[in-house]
């Protein structure tokens, strides 16, 4: 009796988490505009943000998709700018670039079959592929990845493992 008790109380402290999400994606974009959300100060919960995305940029764009998904359907129609405003980061040579495509356009893909969102994802693959070494056996961090202090084309991290959901 008393699991079959928790169930309904599990499934309210479910419900609240999204609500709650679905608030902080309203409560960003009010905030952020059309720049993409960075970093927020954790005291003052104020964002910090890039025009470009840098490589959490998708990061926004997957919240937007799950907002979408839980029935805010406002958010759809800003979609298409804010993937293009996330298309300049496939020019960025890094395994990095595997993130902000895989959540800000595969996800969209998948939720809705959204097909430009498809068609980006898909070119980051490509673009993920084609950097490929095949002697180190790895997608190396790249020239463009902006964190660490050793990066460039024979240099790799775990960080470069998050590139390969992006091939599936």
């Amino acid at each position: 009796e008393k699991a079959a008790n928790s169930v309904p109380e599990k499934a309210r402290s479910l419900e609240a988490g999204l609500a709650l999400m679905v608030d902080r994606v309203r409560t960003t974009s009010e905030q952020v505009g059309r720049r993409f959300p960075h970093w927020a100060d954790p005291a003052t919960g104020r964002w910090t943000t890039t025009a470009s995305g840098d490589w959490p940029g998708g990061a926004w764009l997957g919240m937007l998709w799950c907002a979408i998904r839980l029935g805010k359907t406002e958010y759809r129609a800003f979609m298409r700018e804010w993937m293009s405003a996330l298309k300049p980061q496939l020019e960025v040579h890094s395994a990095f670039r595997g993130f902000p495509f895989y959540y800000g356009c595969a996800v969209g893909d998948l939720l809705f079959a959204d097909r430009e969102a498809g068609e980006i994802a898909e070119d980051c693959a490509r673009r993920l592929f084609a950097d490929f070494d095949d002697k180190l056996g790895l997608i190396p961090l790249g020239p463009g990845a902006e964190e660490g202090d050793r990066i460039g084309k024979d240099i790799s991290s775990i960080d470069s493992l998050q590139a390969t959901p992006l091939l599936y």
